[in-house]
């Protein structure tokens, strides 16, 4: 019994099959010349010629392999060190890939590092600012009280029919205005600081909660003659931002009466809602194309038509003769718009090859050179994102490209051509989606390539690339006209983005400038619900 044991274990061992490893192999395939599990049966063997694995007929087949397999020992020999060169092989790509990974993290967690430092400093810059307007506060009201103070003691309470009634009345408005203001105080609720921490492209996002009963101080200094319960209030002029500056457009001030009475702006109301204007393309002193929520709009003699002209619209461009084009991000087709208000193909701007290349926006110089501007969802490894700027003449047909690589992918929102064939891009901040905050880039085409020679991050304050935020952007002689809507201004800039001067803000009655257009040295600006127009005269046309 036992030597029948030891028989059975030495020639009927366990065979595992390589597809599926729970499972044993059980038959052999005649056609296939191969071992089969109950698995492969009904996967790879139906209807084949089956036998057992312990067959007769089995064992010689399996001898018979064998046999041609060694029939040539230096081929099998051959192909075996083969396997072992593609295993060497794969080897060292997985280290190869290993180092570029490892670096890609460590470059990536080097500029999250640089940016938690910026949102640090700036943090800190507000924290600051904000606690030493408190701490002023405090002091003013501290020196308010003592003069109080010295008032009430020299009040003879017997001889009040000799006081003046203008020095009593100085004395009881003043006592119920630091009454007031303490009664502030009491209710100061310490404030806390929130961080909500995101891993990845937004590095982090950062709020801090400063409460109301902090803001108790006035700006104005008190004066015991002229306050009154009604002047004494909480700051409500003192605004707190959060550490990225994410500015509601509904709290933005307003300009008042007497500013708006030195207004220079001729304005003109929208006699109709068409949402958020993009762009404005004037082509008269009284007609534009408009851009709103992807709708193509045409204003005449400054009313917006009913019609409207194309939908799904991303950008517009328009050429002399009045043509209009139209871009859309998911397309690779420039349309035209024809006086039978059809849309017509104008150019490809797209091929087989080049799948994940999106259009974001494009423009047309004084010769009618359209200027396309698309950019690659996908990263290469070691070059970056694939950005190309195309160049048609106005018939659509191209007469140059131009590609150049960067280490993100920045979002273009606007571009605009000026005189010196560069092409002037307006560019969102990626770690800043929730706030809109823009950068702008001069191109300029050099050897069949494109690159950065200048950019411009803002003006004003201290750190304004964390508070610039732009919408529109045209260009005229030389000079690039920027919208700045958290500083209700529109300035202009030198070809190479330096600082010239403002040409209107909020003394001019600008509120929320965004989209900017130009037409024989008059400027639109669309602010809001009505559109502003400025002459430039012969300053900058």
């Amino acid at each position: 019994m036992a030597d029948k044991l030891l028989y059975t274990c030495k020639f009927e061992p366990t065979f595992y099959c390589r597809f599926h490893s729970k499972e044993t192999y059980q038959l052999y395939c005649k056609d296939c010349h191969d071992f089969v599990c109950f698995e492969c049966l009904g996967e790879f063997h139906e209807k084949h010629f089956l036998c057992r694995l312990q067959d007769y007929n089995t064992e010689e087949d399996i001898r018979n392999q064998i046999g041609i397999l060694f029939s040539e020992k230096d081929n099998c020999i051959k192909y075996i060190d083969e396997f072992s060169d593609i295993i060497d092989k794969h080897w060292r790509q997985l280290t190869i890939d290993e180092g570029i990974i490892e670096q890609q993290i460590k470059t990536n967690a080097e500029q999250m590092r640089e940016q938690i430092i910026l949102h640090e400093k700036s943090l800190l810059s507000e924290l600051y600012t904000i606690f030493k307007k408190f701490k002023i506060s405090s002091q003013e009201l501290t020196t308010r009280v003592e003069n109080l103070q010295s008032d009430v003691n020299k009040f003879d309470v017997d001889k009040l029919s000799e006081y003046k009634l203008e020095e009593m009345i100085n004395v009881l408005s003043e006592f119920k205005a630091c009454t007031l203001a303490c009664d502030n105080i009491k209710k100061y609720q310490k404030p806390n600081f929130n961080t909500d921490v995101k891993c990845g492209n937004d590095i982090t996002e950062v709020k801090i909660g400063i409460t109301e009963s902090m803001k108790f101080s006035p700006k104005k200094h008190f004066s015991v003659s002229t306050q009154t319960e009604d002047s004494i209030d909480v700051d409500t002029e003192d605004e707190w931002f959060d550490a990225e500056d994410d500015v509601d457009e509904d709290s933005i001030e307003r300009s008042s009466d007497e500013i708006k009475d030195h207004n220079s702006l001729q304005i003109c109301k929208l006699n109709k809602e068409i949402g958020r204007i993009k762009k404005i393309c004037p082509i008269s002193q009284t007609d534009a194309w408009i851009l709103a929520d992807r709708q193509l709009h045409k204003m005449v003699n400054q009313s917006i038509e009913d019609t409207v002209y194309a939908d799904d619209a991303d950008d517009i461009a328009v050429l002399k003769k009045g043509c209009v084009l139209i871009l859309r991000n998911n397309s690779k087709v420039i349309m035209k718009l024809l006086k039978n208000k059809r849309l017509a193909r104008f150019a490809n701007i797209g091929n087989s090859h080049d799948k994940d290349m999106i259009p974001y926006c494009f423009c047309n110089s004084k010769d009618d050179l359209l200027t396309v501007y698309l950019i690659s969802t996908s990263k290469d490894q070691r070059r970056g994102y694939t950005n190309r700027i195309l160049q048609m003449n106005k018939e659509g047909i191209l007469i140059a490209e131009f590609d150049f690589y960067t280490l993100n992918m920045n979002e273009p929102c606007f571009i605009m051509q000026n005189d010196d064939s560069n092409v002037c891009v307006l560019y969102k901040k990626l770690s800043y989606k929730n706030n809109n905050l823009h950068y702008i880039n001069v191109l300029k085409a050099v050897n069949d390539k494109c690159e950065s020679i200048k950019s411009f991050y803002g003006i004003f304050g201290y750190q304004p690339s964390f508070h610039f935020e732009c919408h529109g952007i045209c260009t005229n002689n030389n000079n690039v006209f920027v919208s700045d809507i958290r500083h209700h201004s529109v300035y202009v800039l030198d070809k190479d983005l330096e600082y010239k001067e403002c040409i209107a803000d909020a003394i001019n009655g600008l509120d929320k400038p965004t989209a900017i257009g130009i037409f024989n040295d008059r400027l639109w600006i669309v602010d809001g619900n009505q559109i502003s127009m400025l002459d430039l005269k012969n300053k900058y046309g």
